[in-house]
Parts: structure tokens; sequence; C-alpha cells
């Protein structure tokens, strides 16, 4: 169960999802909940799955596997800051041997012995499009690595939606000593938004760009396009309207429902909830968060990839004139600003674990 108070839509958890899903790749799922303990309502929430060991017998028919990974803290990509699900395990040599033969590995088909690559390239296309930083490919977290016993091969899978679809851009400069002066975040090429030092990166996806930019073609007309994308949104906006409405109306007391930390009782509000599934940039300063607008992202996001690499896509969303509306009342601006004057030259390369602002819970 999920706030997502660093979203406010809570649309993005939920749509991230369905993108992975309609990839056809191995990925977790999300719907809603609503709350209520011992009778009291406590709010509206994303459910989600979680990549546990229940999850793997559900989906891979293996019980009680032993070879399921956590990469919870930043930092940890594929390393020794990986924990083993199974909290019965203490013999991580089969993980360390992974993780060491991943290091050694020079081209994509020893990398392919061991590893599901063709999964890793669909998340690569999934980072880059929805804007990611929050995954594998920049903090190097929120992901679990799943042994399947049928090929023996490592399997990444994603958790963890809410900074996906362009919230909170300005965090893809975060540790990159040479952050770009350009500031048009939906516009970024494949290696502006990949932009810090990784092995399995460099080998996988930039050693393998035929494949990653076929990928990429196929999402981009098959998944990532604005014909497809809008009215889903649209028909989730509309499933979840009512119960946003009921948790962002205050009561008497001015409190919206569900609210449990009394110190900070403000969320975001209906507006900016119907702006910023739209076109519309908002800011929240208690939670620290900006966003661009759902659609806004992905349209300029498609507009980009189709300009780069010349795809034939829908002339409707290619044209420069097409018409959306923007919130005035409500607009906010991307703080590009966030890491300005920071060093970041002398980081080590080596995994260490590192701590990230996140939004207060509201």
């Amino acid at each position: 169960i999920r706030s997502d108070a660093r979203d406010a839509t809570l649309l993005r958890s939920k749509i991230s999802c369905d993108i992975l899903n309609r990839m056809g790749i191995i990925s977790i799922s999300a719907n809603y909940i609503i709350l209520y303990v011992n009778e009291e309502y406590f709010g509206f929430y994303v459910l989600m799955d979680a990549p546990k060991i229940p999850w793997v017998e559900q989906v891979f028919g293996e019980k009680d596997t032993k070879q399921l990974y956590q990469c919870k803290k930043v930092g940890a990509y594929l390393s020794s800051l990986c924990v083993n699900e199974n909290k019965d395990i203490t013999d991580n040599t089969e993980w360390n041997k992974f993780v060491k033969d991943l290091e050694e590995a020079q081209t994509v088909e020893e990398i392919e012995k061991i590893f599901d690559v063709e999964q890793f390239l669909y998340l690569a296309a999934f980072d880059y499009l929805v804007g990611a930083w929050d995954h594998y490919f920049h903090l190097g977290h929120n992901l679990n690595m799943y042994k399947d016993k049928k090929t023996g091969k490592w399997i990444m899978i994603y958790y963890d939606f809410d900074s996906d679809i362009g919230q909170d851009p300005v965090y893809i400069e975060y540790l990159n000593p040479h952050p770009l002066s350009d500031k048009n975040y939906p516009h970024y090429t494949v290696r502006d938004w990949f932009n810090l030092p990784n092995h399995l990166q460099d080998i996988a996806v930039f050693g393998n760009l035929p494949r990653f930019e076929s990928i990429l073609a196929e999402i981009i007309k098959d998944v990532f396009n604005p014909a497809l994308l809008f009215p889903h949104i649209d028909e989730v906006k509309e499933f979840i309207r009512p119960y946003i409405l009921h948790d962002r109306t205050p009561n008497e007391n001015g409190i919206n429902p569900g609210v449990l930390n009394l110190l900070n009782p403000l969320d975001y509000t209906m507006a900016q909830w119907e702006a910023n599934s739209e076109f519309t940039t908002i800011t929240h300063p208690l939670t620290g968060s900006n966003g661009y607008g759902i659609k806004y992202w992905i349209l300029e996001r498609y507009r980009a990839v189709c300009n780069h690499y010349n795809l034939n896509c829908d002339p409707v969303y290619m044209d420069e004139n097409y018409q959306y509306p923007i919130d005035k009342e409500v607009e906010g601006e991307i703080n590009v600003d966030r890491w300005a004057g920071m060093d970041w030259s002398d980081q080590n390369e080596e995994p260490t674990e590192v701590e990230v602002e996140e939004p207060t819970e509201v």
C-alpha cells in the first residue's frame, strides 16, 4: 500500500506498471485500494504487487526461492548492497559470483549467458521514455533480481514508480559532475539521460544499440504512444476521480479525510490533480516536488524520440500546433537548480550507500 506522496495525480505508479505490462516483460502490477482500520477511514491508496518470495511462486512457480535479491539502497546497483529476500540464506556465494562475472564481462554474449539482457533492454527503454531516475540506471535501486531456475539467468524486476513520467526530473543531475546547461528534460537523448558511468549499461545498451533502438521504436509504436496512452490515462483518471475528490475535500476542521500527519496535514489540491494529470506542470513546496503534466511529458518525449530516430509517428501528435490546455492558476515550474553548486566530481564509482531526499508524507 503506497501513498505516493511525491505524485499529485496518484496515476504515475499505475500507468508505469501498465506500460511495463503492455511491453510484455516481467513486471509487477498496480491498482487502488480504500483502506479502513477498525472501521476508521484511512484513505485512498495505490495497491501494488511486491516482487517478494510469494510473488515469485505465483509468477514463476518456484516456492521459497533462495535466489531473490532486493537492491533497495541508493547506489546498490548490482552489488553486495543487495540483500537476499530469504532471511534464512546467509551464503551469498552465487550472487557474489554473478556480480563478479558481470563486472568482468566484456561482451553482450558473455552477459547473456547469466543475465536476461532482453528484459534489461526493455527496462532501459522504459527508464528513458518515462524519464525515470529512481531505478537501476541512475540511482541504482528500487529493483529485485531473481534467478530463474528454468533458464539459469538472473532477471531484473522494478518496483516504486511514483517518480516516473516527468516527476522531479532534476534528479537526473544527481551525482552527475557535468550536467547539461539545457534543462529541456523531455528532449534529452538516451545518452543525455543515462549520464553516469556504468559497466553493464555500456556493454548491454550502448554496445548493443541496434537491438536497443529496435526495442525503443517498437515501444513508441505499440506502447508509449499518445494515441494509446491518453485514452488509457483518461479511463483510469475517471475511475479514481470520486475517491480523489473525497480525499482532497477538507472536513469541517480543514483536514482532508485519511490524513494522519496533523503536523503537516496539507495535500495536493483537486485542481492540481486535474491539471498535473493532463499537461500542466505543478509545484508543491511542502513536499519539495514538482512535475511535468503526465500527458505533456508523454507527448514531448514521444516527439523527441520520433524526431531523433526519424520514426514514422502519428502526425496528430507530431504537429507542433497540437492544442492542449494549461491551468495557469495552479501552474508551477520545474526546479532546475536543486543541485546548483554541488560538486560531484569526487564521487567514487564503487557502490556506496547514499541518501536521497524524500518528500514528506502528507
